[in-house]
């Protein structure tokens, strides 16, 4: 097989290779050993490869495969619960999707499509979905739950929201989606249980940090901008009783990492959401060095 990258670079289709068995010093190209069969894809290891690398034909493979197996599971999830239906399904079909798939799973997601449609018409199948029921839910509904009830685990419900994250207001899901924690004894759990809910929020503090649903940090700057300038009484009275040195460890200390943390993950705004921040940085600094409100912001930073 020969590997490129397109058609138009592929070796003619008169080149050949040969097992040479001659007895001639340098083997002609025009003598009579065996030709090695020239081929645009081969099976090894379960695996199709082909000379572009496409991974057309081991997808359909496993597609054909994976579709088989729809017959199966709509017979069986009559007879199984939930956890068994989980492991035949592990089993079955997600090893068979898995297989080697670091090797083909680079693929673009244009051709990995029908695979993904096959799997999710497996899932569906299995938890008695219509056929319209939303991919992601479907994905996460009763894992979490699952893995917390099988790890001797409980999720407490007065601490645990969720979130929706989105760019804009018009892409956010609907005011009345919903997540459940479910704890019936049903087999399959149905939406329509009894189940408590989790709650949904535009915004959560996390290790200090608020976060929002359209990663504005619109709260957190505020909150930042709140506690510098509560510092600005402390470092007026401060300032009368410690040297430069003094103060500038201080404010390093009590002001700067206060402004620092995290600053990886909310820095990235325009400077526009950063000014305010920015002037009460600056009347910190005004203050601990006895400046007028109206000194210069270049000149403060450098002395």
């Amino acid at each position: 097989m020969a590997f490129t990258i397109t058609n138009s670079t592929k070796p003619p289709n008169d080149f050949k290779l040969k097992v040479h068995n001659c007895d001639q010093a340098l083997p002609s190209p025009h003598c009579n050993c065996l030709e090695i069969k020239r081929t645009d894809e081969l099976r090894y290891l379960g695996v199709i490869v082909d000379d572009l690398c496409k991974w057309n034909s081991h997808i359909e493979l496993l597609i054909t495969r994976v579709r088989k197996l729809s017959w199966v599971f709509k017979k069986f999830r009559h007879v199984a619960n939930y956890d068994l239906i989980l492991i035949v399904y592990k089993a079955v079909c997600l090893s068979v999707i898995q297989y080697c798939i670091s090797v083909w799973g680079g693929t673009h997601k244009t051709y990995l499509l029908p695979l993904e449609r096959a799997q999710r018409r497996i899932l569906k199948v299995m938890l008695f979905k219509p056929f319209r029921y939303p991919t992601s839910q479907l994905y996460n509904e009763y894992v979490v739950s699952k893995w917390l009830n099988c790890n001797l685990l409980t999720l407490n419900l007065d601490k645990t929201k969720f979130m929706a994250f989105t760019i804009t207001n018009s892409t956010k899901p609907p005011n009345d989606y919903k997540l459940k924690v479910h704890n019936c004894d049903q087999a399959l759990p149905s939406p329509h249980c009894n189940c408590l809910e989790i709650k949904r929020t535009d915004e959560l503090r996390y290790l200090g940090v608020i976060v929002d649903d359209l990663c504005k940090w619109n709260s957190h700057i505020e909150l930042l901008i709140t506690r510098v300038r509560k510092l600005s009484w402390v470092c007026k009275k401060f300032r009368h009783v410690a040297n430069y040195d003094l103060i500038l460890i201080v404010y390093k200390a009590v002001c700067l990492s206060v402004i620092q943390y995290c600053i990886s993950v909310w820095g990235g705004l325009h400077k526009t959401y950063l000014l305010p921040l920015e002037r009460a940085q600056r009347r910190i600094l005004k203050v601990m060095l006895f400046k007028p409100f109206r000194y210069p912001t270049s000149q403060l930073y450098n002395e």
